[in-house]
């Protein structure tokens, strides 16, 4: 037992002495939903010994949803006579809202314990609720992730600010006329939308067109897709695809779109420090979606592969946009639409800030692919 189990124990009983009646767990759901949709945001920003009290305090936000359930419980539960029938009610509902809370504390411990190494995980793998996901049927930590994908926002990877070298460079927020007319030009004719399943989850992202019926994405979006298609500026056809390259090191896939007749767009020259540019993607599942961009920096930045194996270093750019998911594979372009790189990855504590994987970053991989046909693995789901 550590410090961690001890407040959580205090969670509990808490939970448990003053709702005693089995109506008022639905409410701590919902309001524990809310609490687990808090957790990227609150682990990025607590570390070290701060980090434990921080993530046993996660439930707490279902005591909202939890406290008007039970006053609703109240009036039929004052209809019952004191005894046997009241009692069971009483001890059932003491039960079920402890319960609640380390179901809920082993969904968070779930997600701790399956980020990257840090003190804060640490201390959960030795705690209780590692323990409690042990005894959860075998589809349990699984049906964690999707709903803290779901309510997180999947399709993009936040990137640590650690993987990052050196001190955030300031860089002028993009102004309202950075989407110049050849920019949307060239992503209306040159992006296209990436849809798929994986399983039986749908899957979205974004892509461009570099060679001649060859697409660019991200290595994360088509993982564990079997057969993806493409829509040209999202919407109208849809063209099946297949994955003719995949590199989950640098988080670069190619695919080959048989009958697609898009124009290839043209890759930039590198781009320096203060350049406007334009970030061109399909977020949240929706249409094209044009965003003024400049450029922070170009670092060559340290961190997790896809699968979170193993520690690559990829030369990104550091640019001052708002990257949504479902932006992932889309390109970062000039503002007379050619391509400066590809969008991979958001910053986890600025919203505003996106990464970027250079056109010298991708290169190798888009040479390679180029002429390529058959068809290659790609794995399994990643859960962004």
């Amino acid at each position: 037992m550590n410090l961690l189990d001890l407040l959580l124990a205090v969670v509990a009983v808490c939970s448990a002495v003053p709702a005693a009646w089995c109506v008022s767990p639905a409410g701590f759901a919902g309001g524990a939903a809310a609490g687990r949709w808090l957790l990227p945001g609150a682990a990025d920003r607590v570390r070290g010994p701060a980090a434990v009290p921080a993530l046993a305090a996660l439930p707490v936000p279902a005591v909202p949803g939890h406290t008007p359930a039970g006053r609703a419980a109240r009036r039929p539960r004052g209809r019952m006579d004191a005894g046997p029938l009241r009692a069971a009610d009483g001890a059932g509902g003491a039960v079920v809202n402890a319960v609640a809370v380390l179901v809920v504390v082993a969904g968070v411990a779930a997600s701790v314990l399956g980020a990257a190494p840090s003190p804060a995980a640490a201390d959960v793998r030795d705690s209780t609720p590692p323990g409690v996901v042990r005894q959860m049927p075998e589809t349990a930590p699984a049906w964690f992730a999707r709903a803290a994908s779901a309510l997180s926002g999947a399709g993009l990877p936040r990137l640590s600010d650690r993987f990052v070298p050196g001190p955030a460079v300031p860089a002028a927020r993009p102004g309202s006329d950075g989407v110049t007319p050849a920019a949307t030009r060239a992503a209306r004719r040159g992006t296209v939308k990436i849809e798929g399943l994986a399983g039986a989850e749908g899957r979205e992202g974004s892509g461009f067109v570099y060679a001649s019926r060859r697409v660019l994405t991200n290595a994360h979006v088509v993982a564990g897709i079997d057969r993806p298609s493409v829509r040209v500026g999202g919407a109208g056809r849809s063209y099946p695809a297949r994955v003719v390259l995949f590199d989950p090191g640098r988080d670069v896939a190619v695919l080959y779109v048989p009958g697609l007749r898009a124009p290839a767009l043209r890759f930039a020259p590198d781009a320096g420090r203060g350049d406007r540019a334009v970030v061109a993607g399909y977020p949240e599942n929706g249409g094209l979606d044009l965003r003024a961009a400049t450029v922070a920096d170009r670092v060559r930045a340290i961190g997790p592969d896809i699968h979170d194996e193993r520690t690559v270093i990829r030369e990104v750019y550091t640019v001052r946009s708002e990257v949504l998911p479902g932006d992932s594979g889309g390109p970062l372009l000039t503002p007379d639409g050619r391509v400066l790189g590809m969008v991979f990855a958001r910053s986890a504590s600025d919203a505003g800030t996106g990464y970027v994987l250079t056109a010298a970053e991708l290169t190798g991989d888009a040479r390679r692919a180029a002429t390529a046909t058959a068809r290659v693995d790609t794995g399994e789901l990643v859960a962004a």
